[in-house]
């Protein structure tokens, strides 16, 4: 588990006073135990409570502190993945706000039923903590997906993400103005995930060079044109939509020295 983040969150929610936030800290911790996230051939699976906190963190970086909009990050998988119920929820001391976009965030249909998804995000628009979560959901999701899940599931993952969540945030930037900022950043960050994934799908990005760090919360796009030993290269920050690139030839050697020197960070 990501420790730093966890007792993070935790002197977070204890300088705020949210003691329903802790609560849902240690609840969601226990109720994920045992459960790990897929990983790329050869990494190390991480537990499962790393995402729900990585949502909430993606939030809590773009400026929602809304108490129950957290909690709903921390469980928002807790009754989709875990042995438990809403009643069961609220009986350990999820507030009621919580728990109903918790239920709204969770999709229980049948896959691949278009008609199901339809209404299911139809529904979720109301509700902005419930749209809040969904798109630092899907943005920590399709950042993590690129080798973990076959080619075949990754189209789906971003078909699914066109076709219903990014048609969903241009919608709810209007409903919930007061969160619109959070929600067209969100958005842009989707589909810039989206197109370097059908690149990559299709071959069309040669290389893709990720660079971990544990705070990172934005995803770092490298297109290489090679030119036998010597190449040029674009480095597109995708989380605030700014571009630096580098327009002259260098060495294989001396790309990735200057990478490694870059200030950028990625999840991956």
């Amino acid at each position: 588990m990501c420790n730093s983040e966890y007792t993070y969150l935790k002197g977070y929610a204890h300088g705020k006073g949210y003691e329903d936030l802790k609560r849902a800290l240690v609840l969601a911790r226990e109720l994920h135990e045992g459960q790990y996230r897929k990983a790329s051939k050869g990494e190390e699976k991480l537990p499962y409570i790393t995402h729900p906190i990585r949502v909430a963190s993606h939030l809590m970086s773009l400026g929602v502190d809304d108490e129950k909009t957290l909690i709903t990050a921390i469980m928002h998988d807790t009754y989709e993945d875990c042995d438990i119920t809403l009643e069961g929820l609220k009986e350990q001391g999820i507030p009621v706000g919580a728990v109903v976009a918790i239920n709204l965030v969770s999709y229980i249909g049948g896959k691949g039923n278009a008609k199901a998804l339809e209404a299911h995000y139809k529904e979720m628009v109301s509700n902005p903590r419930a749209v809040l979560v969904k798109l630092s959901d899907r943005c920590h999701n399709m950042s993590t997906m690129m080798g973990a899940f076959s080619n075949e599931k990754v189209l789906k993952y971003v078909e699914e993400t066109e076709i219903y969540i990014i048609p969903m945030a241009k919608k709810a930037k209007d409903i919930h103005p007061q969160y619109s900022n959070q929600i067209v950043a969100m958005r842009h960050e989707l589909e810039a995930i989206c197109e370097l994934a059908k690149g990559l799908l299709r071959n069309e990005v040669k290389s893709v060079f990720f660079i971990s760090d544990d705070q990172a919360d934005s995803i770092y796009r490298a297109d290489l044109l090679e030119d036998g030993d010597m190449m040029q290269y674009l480095v597109k920050n995708v989380g605030d939509m700014q571009t630096k690139s580098y327009q002259y030839p260098i060495s294989r050697k001396e790309w990735e020295k200057r990478v490694k020197n870059e200030t950028y960070t990625v999840i991956g």
